[in-house]
This record gives structure tokens, C-alpha cells and sequence, in this order.
């Protein structure tokens, strides 16, 4: 019941070990043998690759675990997660800077959808809302819009409703990460 108490869903196991005989393996193994049905997928698991230990420093950066394929294997778990939600939902860092989202965050934002890409700041993804016309219901101050928005999302906090151009009503929440970061999390409440 370990992993139910700290809501643990999904595990990804890291080890520079060789799939078989290490202890990553172990780990992994035990947690499926006991608390398989605590996870909402397989274990993952990241290892160094079964070949004779490389001495050129390229191959070795193919072959065995180093932070970029940690970074990578994080983020297909996070994506995995993302793609498997209904609703709209990005993740932001803490410079307030996309990191990903799911296909439904794209559909929601389709009239800005070629400037959606990992690195673009939140505001700069508002501020081409605002200007290609997704907030009519919003007259006056754009800038002050833009910057009660900003702050309300560096915050990390808050929720509001609003209606969509297309007279759709969506449900908009931002959640704080541990990391400094933030969640956005958009639901489609038309009835």
C-alpha cells in the first residue's frame, strides 16, 4: 500500500546497471510482483544498454544512463500521463516556460496551435490569444488582461470560467508543482 499512500501511479526505474541481474531490475520485479495493481501502467525502466562497456565517448553517451535519457524517459512517463486526461492540460517550469502538453490542450488553443512548442513563455503564448482574437468577451485594457493573467498563472494558482469564442464554456485551473513550476488544467463544462 506504499504506493497508494503517496499516490504513485506511475514508476519509472532508473539504474546504470544492465537490464538483468541489477539491483533497478530487482526494484522493478519486486514492485510488479507486489504492487502491480497499484500503478496505472508497467513499471519503466531506463538501464545502460546490454553491449560491452564503450570507450568512445559518443558511444557511451548512446549506450549508458546519463541525465538526458533520465530527462527523456521522465518526460515520456509525463506525456503518457498527459495524453491519457480528457481535458486541456500543459505543464509549465518555473521560468514560466512550456515544457509539454497533451493533444487536447492543442485542440483547445487551435487558433494559436503553430506556436505551441516546448519553450515559449506563458505570456507570450497569452498574448498571441489575445491578439488573434480568443478573448472578445474581454474589451478594454488588453495589456492589463495580459497582465493579470501572467501573474494569476506565476502564481501558480487559481480558477476561473469563461466563455470560448465558439460558445463553448471551459472550466480554466492552474496548479503550483513541487518544482516551482505549474499545471494547467482546461475542461470543456458546456452543458
Amino acid at each position: 500500500r506504499l504506493l497508494h499512500q503517496h499516490r504513485i501511479e506511475k514508476l519509472l526505474v532508473v539504474d546504470e546497471a544492465y537490464t538483468m541481474c541489477g539491483l533497478g531490475g530487482e526494484i522493478a520485479a519486486a514492485i510488479m510482483e507486489h504492487a502491480f495493481d497499484e500503478l496505472d501502467a508497467p513499471v519503466g525502466r531506463l538501464h545502460t544498454e546490454p553491449v560491452s562497456h564503450p570507450v568512445s565517448p559518443p558511444l557511451e553517451d548512446a549506450t549508458v544512463v546519463n541525465a538526458e535519457r533520465i530527462a527523456a524517459a521522465a518526460r515520456a512517463v509525463v506525456e503518457g500521463v498527459l495524453d491519457r486526461l480528457p481535458d486541456a492540460a500543459a505543464v509549465y517550469d518555473r521560468e514560466h516556460r512550456l515544457v509539454t502538453f497533451n493533444e487536447a490542450y492543442r485542440r483547445h488553443n487551435a487558433p494559436i496551435a503553430d506556436m505551441l512548442a516546448p519553450g515559449r513563455s506563458f505570456e507570450e503564448i497569452f498574448r498571441t490569444s489575445v491578439t488573434r482574437g480568443q478573448y472578445p468577451e474581454q474589451p478594454g485594457d488588453i495589456e492589463a488582461l495580459i497582465a493579470e493573467r501572467v501573474a494569476q498563472h506565476k502564481r501558480g494558482e487559481g480558477t476561473f470560467k469563461r466563455l470560448r469564442p465558439g460558445g463553448d464554456w471551459a472550466l480554466y485551473r492552474y496548479f503550483p508543482l513541487p518544482d516551482g513550476g505549474s499545471a494547467t488544467l482546461i475542461t470543456d463544462i458546456t452543458e
